[in-house]
């Protein structure tokens, strides 16, 4: 730090010139947003209302529109709590980056509002936040050493020099880059450039990091390794970190909690195990991992247990989703791992003659491709391992699974949307 540091005298000046400028246009527009859209009465009252003992940020009634009539988020509450990482999953246009940006004060709100410990974030600046914010594109200095960029947001924010360097050797020791201090980042990996910009987002210590989609750019096992650190780093701090993805797999192995958003909306807010094993709508079954659907009619409903006419008369047995009954179109849903292969029938629920239509051989296991109860992309996954001899393509067998491992789900028109 000691070898550059005209540079950082220039740039901080420049920092302190731009944010006293941008304070009163940024108040200014957050006002002017805030009146245009109309922010309810019943909105507020919903936030006062809500126990802020455990809860950071709090999303309360919030709608976006970039053309005045098309949502692209659309009445969004949500609670994140103290310390938990949560991330908002979905596909392209569901709302989910809009809505981070939104929390972040990159974007205003249409309606709504948006409140961080309590706090209403109408007309308050991003850089009044105290957010951390982590970009794709990791967004450092190419002139400035590694040091030199992680003590940037210090030196903006005045903090004497020895400080500075006491948090650059912790900030570095913590993403485990020590020693790397003196390099540009352009002598760094794609991974390494991504641990500073994490660092970067965490030296100052801010009560909430924002993510926005920050392994994208990785090949698949930089990113398998991030994502890892992130956990680590995660549980090390304790602080909140609110994470965008589209990569289902991803969501799965950092997360306390997954929002997963579609058309502007949360469709499910749960844990990853939840969300995978028991997902309330086709949408969220078919976008988190991979899953066979099944449609039919409910013909008779228990409460942990249903039967389902299914299209080709065949008969399936399923825990049923709430509010599901007799005479309701539905879709089963069952995950390729659950199913199991045999030569001949058994004795039980869920067996169905099958038809091979193709192998694909993926190292640690088998995909196969079957015609079931009329369905042409019927997947199985078979271990290596598994003592079922090979089949091929225009071999016959019989799939079974338990009626625990599939579930009727409501029918709906964007049921193959998110395949």
């Amino acid at each position: 730090m000691q070898a550059s540091s005209e540079p950082l005298e220039d740039a901080e000046i420049g920092v302190r010139d731009r944010v006293v400028a941008r304070m009163a246009n940024d108040r200014q527009s957050g006002v002017q947003s805030v009146t245009a859209g109309g922010t309810s009465a019943a909105a507020f009252q919903r936030g006062r209302a809500a126990s802020q003992t455990d809860c950071i940020v709090r999303f309360v009634g919030v709608s976006k529109s970039f053309d005045g009539s098309t949502r692209v988020v659309d009445d969004l509450n949500l609670e994140i709590g103290r310390g938990e990482f949560l991330t908002m999953l979905g596909p392209s246009g569901s709302g989910k980056t809009t809505s981070l940006m939104m929390l972040a004060g990159f974007e205003g709100v249409s309606s709504g509002d948006i409140l961080i410990d309590g706090h209403s974030m109408r007309g308050v600046p991003p850089y009044r936040r105290n957010i951390g914010m982590v970009f794709q594109n990791y967004a450092l200095f190419p002139h400035l050493t590694i040091a030199e960029n992680l003590g940037f947001p210090l030196l903006a924010r005045r903090m004497p020099r020895n400080d500075i360097r006491e948090r650059v050797r912790q900030a570095l020791d913590l993403v485990q880059l020590s020693g790397m201090g003196e390099r540009r980042p352009a002598q760094l990996s794609g991974g390494q450039q991504q641990r500073v910009a994490v660092a970067r987002a965490l030296i100052y210590q801010p009560s909430l990091v924002l993510m926005d989609e920050p392994l994208g750019a990785l090949d698949k096992q930089l990113r398998e390794q991030m994502q890892l650190e992130l956990k680590r780093i995660h549980a090390r701090l304790g602080v909140t970190f609110v994470y965008v993805t589209h990569d289902q797999t991803e969501a799965l192995t950092i997360s306390d909690r997954i929002a997963v958003f579609d058309q502007g909306r949360i469709r499910q807010l749960a844990s990853p195990a939840q969300l995978y094993e028991a997902p309330e709508s086709v949408f969220v079954a078919q976008f988190l991992g991979e899953t066979n659907c099944l449609g039919g009619t409910v013909v008779e409903n228990a409460q942990s247990s249903c039967r389902v006419t299914l299209e080709t008369g065949d008969i399936v047995l399923a825990p049923p989703a709430i509010g599901l009954r007799a005479g309701d179109p539905t879709v089963v849903c069952v995950r390729p791992e659950s199913i199991q292969l045999s030569a001949m029938r058994h004795d039980g629920p869920n067996q169905f003659r099958a038809e091979v239509l193709e192998r694909i051989y993926l190292g640690d296991h088998v995909r196969l491709r079957l015609r079931v109860c009329g369905n042409d992309d019927f997947l199985v996954k078979l271990h290596r391992d598994s003592p079922m001899p090979a089949l091929h393509a225009g071999d016959w067998s019989f799939v079974r699974w338990q009626p625990d491992d599939c579930r009727a789900l409501p029918a709906s028109s964007g049921a193959n949307k998110a395949v």
